[in-house]
């Protein structure tokens, strides 16, 4: 029996699975601080491991025979993960079932209540509240005052002790469970989290306040990585990398220092506004060899709207001076954002004309749980 199995879903699409290769970084880390407080801890990962449907996901949790059941959804994961958590309670009626992630961080109690499969949800970074849970659950006793924590009561409603908590000492978090996935040549890292800008679009799953890692604590993971892993590639997943400028420069030295030979690739993705030539210099001396820009639309007006903080020129100069540096650029748009017409439509398809970026995204505006526009949309 294990303590705690640590799942989710696997893609539920085609276009779904050309993520699959993206290892969950929240999972790691869970599975990790689970582990160190002394529970066995096991990750079933239907992405990583390529599973073709919830039944091969649900028995291979079942397997484990787990105390607790933690999955981890993003919105378009949500009807997956409950069903997962369905089927797994009506064969283990004492497994408690938790959900978590950017979908129950931004609904938690409407994720219970469309969800009867689900016993708690948590909010927030969980990395110490799926820990006092797991130490509830072994003693047997009911969970009070952990903080996230959303559970029923007997009127039916929904109870939360403590508001969630967005306050990790990142310097504390200990480095992610890799050694419980399917090996990988491309891993995720993170040097802080939050993000403190404004766009309308973004659910803020890691809130607005911004907490950085020391960078020795950096380097000790990008050591880490190569040296057990064997990693050829490592994506940092902060919103924005470069937030600030002297400290980015700093780690950006060491990583030069370090990967002087080339033997890593490295891929973060940044803000038009932060880019200078020096940073794309520094960049392209660590072993950078892509880096994405949200681009999100050609239209002025249409980027003042969606509260983005940039503008057109910005983005032009920062995908040139990428260029210049020599790092490849990948441009994301976003098409039917506040204010979106036919015409500025077309100046975004001339804008991504103009930029010619070697890769480029465009994806249609969905109103997520957590944003202002999903606020917007239910005020509409």
């Amino acid at each position: 029996m294990c303590d705690l199995v640590l799942a989710r879903p696997g893609a539920a699409s085609r276009a779904e699975a050309h993520w699959d290769a993206n290892l969950p970084l929240g999972i790691g880390y869970l599975a990790a601080a689970a582990r160190a407080a002394g529970f066995r801890v096991a990750v079933v990962d239907g992405r990583a491991s390529r599973h073709s449907s919830i039944d091969e996901t649900v028995a291979s949790i079942i397997r484990h025979r787990p105390r607790v059941l933690g999955i981890s959804a993003l919105t378009v994961e949500f009807s997956r993960s409950a069903e997962i958590a369905r089927r797994v309670k009506d064969t283990s009626p004492s497994t408690v079932t938790v959900l978590g992630g950017a979908h129950a961080n931004a609904l938690p109690a409407d994720s219970l209540h469309e969800c009867p499969g689900f016993d708690y949800v948590v909010a927030g970074e969980a990395e110490r509240s799926l820990v006092e849970l797991l130490r509830a659950v072994a003693n047997c006793t009911l969970p009070t005052s952990i903080t996230g924590l959303h559970q029923r009561n007997d009127c039916g409603g929904i109870d939360c002790h403590a508001p969630p908590r967005y306050d990790t000492d990142m310097a504390t978090l200990p480095l992610p469970a890799w050694d419980l996935f399917p090996r990988s040549a491309v891993y995720p890292m993170m040097t802080e989290r939050g993000c403190p800008y404004n766009c309308v679009f973004c659910s803020r799953n890691m809130s607005k306040r911004v907490r950085s890692r020391p960078i020795g604590h950096v380097m000790e993971e990008v050591h880490w990585l190569v040296r057990d892993f064997q990693a050829r590639e490592i994506h940092i997943e902060d919103e924005t990398f470069g937030l600030h400028a002297d400290a980015t420069g700093q780690l950006l030295e060491a990583l030069a220092e370090f990967n002087h030979d080339g033997r890593v690739c490295f891929k973060a993705q940044t803000r038009a506004d932060r880019m200078t030539p020096r940073f794309a210099r520094q960049l392209r001396a660590a072993g950078f060899r892509y880096v994405e820009i949200g681009v999100e639309s050609g239209d002025e007006a249409v980027l003042a709207a969606a509260e983005k903080g940039i503008d057109l020129a910005e983005i032009e100069a920062s995908i040139r001076t990428l260029k210049e540096a020599g790092i490849k650029t990948w441009a994301n748009f976003i098409i039917g954002l506040p204010g979106e017409t036919r015409e500025s439509v077309k100046r975004s398809t001339a804008l991504a004309v103009r930029l010619n970026p070697h890769r480029l995204s465009v994806a249609i505006i969905v109103a997520y749980p957590g944003s202002e526009i999903f606020r917007w949309a239910q005020a509409g």
